[in-house]
């Protein structure tokens, strides 16, 4: 439970400084909301594709961490964070930032060490 905490209080202050960068390096999408491509590092300093997407308005927002299914893939990463659909549509809606990453890039599926990536996220 702590870690959790930690984890969502973490991207909270990370979403709240990306925040502070400049809009127009954000694109504007269709529904009105702001979104970047960026990337974080997994385990072992590894860089990862993501995509972070944020509400119209003034933050700061709560995030929701999302993954697709399937291996890695930069192109499903920037999809999902970009998706004009359900649930990515919905959270956006109601005021939550996305936070799409990817997996590691390998050719093998669901590694073990991805989990601790998905929280260094």
């Amino acid at each position: 439970m702590l870690r959790t905490i930690f984890v969502v209080t973490t991207l909270f202050v990370f979403l709240a400084a990306a925040g502070i960068a400049q809009e127009s390096s954000w694109e504007r999408l269709a529904d009105g909301s702001l979104g970047q491509v960026t990337e974080f590092e997994g385990v072992g300093g590894i860089k990862i594709p993501a995509y972070i997407r944020k509400p119209r308005g003034e933050g700061p927002f709560p995030v929701i961490v999302i993954l697709h299914g399937g291996k890695y893939g930069k192109e499903a990463t920037i999809g999902m964070g970009r998706a004009v659909r359900s649930p990515v549509a919905d959270f956006i809606q109601q005021g939550w930032a996305i936070y799409s990453i990817d997996y590691r890039p390998s050719d093998q599926f669901l590694l073990p060490i991805e989990t601790d990536d998905s929280v260094l996220a």
